[in-house]
């Protein structure tokens, strides 16, 4: 097992991509309003076996009681935390045209972590952006 240099383990890339699913369904937890949820409930809704589930979480740490499953909120934050989604990734678009105009109006991408922060478009018939431009301003201007 390879060692990062603060002397914990290495998380393999299967282990990363697993644990973004784990995210959207704690995502999706929380905006039920469930508070806890068992490793065999979380495994079935990422479509992994539980024994996978605790493989992938004892990465980073002892999360949950035994029977009484997961605190969905707490759980969410920490594998945020790892995955570096606790706060916004800035994105920027290139060759905006139509479709591109589209995603810079989309508001979901903050809700999966991303924000647009720039869109450049290559030929001035094709859309209203003709530099890099704050998006942000450019949003507020359209409505």
């Amino acid at each position: 097992m390879r060692l990062k240099k603060n002397g914990r383990p290495e998380i393999p890339r299967k282990t990363i991509y697993r644990l973004s699913i784990y995210l959207r369904c704690l995502a999706r937890l929380r905006e039920n309003g469930i508070g806890t949820v068992s490793s065999e409930a979380l495994a079935k809704a990422a479509g992994v076996k539980p024994t996978q589930l605790r493989k992938d979480l004892a990465y980073f740490g002892t999360f949950g009681t035994r029977g009484l499953g997961y605190d969905v909120t707490d759980l969410f934050k920490k594998i945020s935390e790892e995955l570096g989604t606790s706060r916004l990734q800035p994105v920027i678009l290139v060759g905006v045209g139509h479709l591109g105009l589209a995603l810079v109006s989309y508001r979901g991408f903050e809700k999966e972590g991303f924000e647009i922060v720039a869109a450049f478009a290559t030929r001035k018939s094709n859309s209203r952006f003709t530099a890099w431009t704050n998006c942000r301003s450019l949003s507020k201007s359209r409505t």
